[in-house]
């Protein structure tokens, strides 16, 4: 069944914080690559792919139809906060192959951390279609797009400037990876602050 489809027959409810849950982890500093990128939790569907997925079961197994991928984050100019070259890939053992983290450009970066975050999503879906307690209700992947640290009006905040085109072209690298690996709808935050008049 499809997403809107679906909407229209039935209210869907969506999962809850999934920073929360990261946070319940207690992981090491290793797991993000290293101690400056523990604030990028996205890093995790490289380095606790199982992990992620248990979290999305038990959102599923608490009721949720919708659960939200691990993506908040994972946007070139939220990225653009880490230098990549320094990161210890060690413990990031399910980069993709063709992934060079420490070589690669921020587009590529969003791209399949968007893509590996629908792909352990849809893993958590599958396997909980197969589990007992499954009864038959429709279930969703929602890409999650993050507004990134930029705005595109004056702020108090300690936030960078940006254009709306950039905050536009921001959203379309996340979303093109979040679609690639199945997203059945998008959830994007993307303009924090108010719009330049």
């Amino acid at each position: 069944m499809k997403f809107l489809e679906a909407l229209r027959r039935q209210v869907l409810i969506l999962d809850g914080a999934m920073g929360t849950m990261v946070q319940n982890l207690e992981l090491k500093d290793e797991a993000f690559g290293g101690p400056d990128y523990k604030m990028l939790t996205d890093l995790l569907v490289f380095s606790r792919p199982k992990e992620l997925e248990e979290i999305h079961f038990k959102y599923l197994s608490a009721g949720a139809n919708i659960i939200e991928t691990n993506t908040f984050g994972a946007s070139p100019l939220r990225l653009k906060e880490f230098d990549f070259t320094k990161i210890n890939t060690t413990d990031l053992e399910a980069i993709p192959e063709n992934l060079k983290l420490q070589e690669a450009d921020l587009n590529e970066i969003a791209y399949f951390l968007n893509l590996k975050a629908c792909q352990i999503a849809h893993k958590a879906i599958e396997r909980y279609k197969q589990s007992p307690e499954y009864d038959g209700n429709p279930l969703f992947v929602a890409g999650s797009i993050g507004p990134s640290n930029y705005v595109v009006s004056s702020t108090q905040a300690e936030l960078n400037q940006a254009t709306f085109d950039e905050i536009v072209e921001n959203a379309y690298r996340q979303a093109v990876g979040l679609i690639d690996g199945g997203a059945d709808v998008l959830l994007p935050r993307l303009l924090p602050g108010r719009l330049a008049a």
